[in-house]
Formats: C-alpha cells, structure tokens, sequence
C-alpha cells in the first residue's frame, strides 16, 4: 500500500469514528448539566444513602438491585415520559 492510501483509510477511520463518538459526548454533556444543575446537598445525601444502602444489604445484594434497576431504566424512563406528557428525550 503506498502512503497517500494508508493516509485516505486512516482518515475515513478518523471520521467514521468521531461520528460514533459524538452521541456519547452529547450524553455526558447532558449528564454534566443535570449533576451541576443539583444540589450539592442532594448529591451527598443520595451518597449517604447509598453507602447506607450498601452496608445493610452487603456488596452483592446492591450489586443485584443496581443492576435490576439498570436493566428495567429505559421502561422506567419511558413511563415517566408517558405520564408526564413529555415526548423529548
């Protein structure tokens, strides 16, 4: 392969892969407003809890309830959106 090929495939990489990436960096963006835009006070509470949480039902239980409720998130969502009447995500 000469060069100026290797350069074209390695920029069609390049694009394919920040148009890949852009989604994520649009939720992050979204998922940093929305922790700035609460209370410190909420996030150290919640953190409390957690910990709290953690500690009375041991490492794997939290573990299975995280995971339960990461796995039932988007149903969860998308009643919230229905019963509020949003359609935007």
């Amino acid at each position: 392969m000469k060069r100026a090929h290797l350069v074209r495939d390695i920029q069609a990489l390049d694009q394919r892969l920040t148009a890949q990436l852009e989604p994520f960096q649009k939720s992050s963006q979204d998922s940093i407003r929305s922790l700035q835009s609460l209370s410190p006070w909420w996030l150290v509470g919640s953190g409390l809890v957690a910990g709290l949480i953690t500690g009375r039902l041991g490492l794997h239980s939290a573990y299975a309830i995280g995971a339960l409720g990461f796995k039932t998130q988007p149903l969860i969502h998308t009643v919230i959106k229905q019963w509020t009447g949003t359609t935007s995500g």
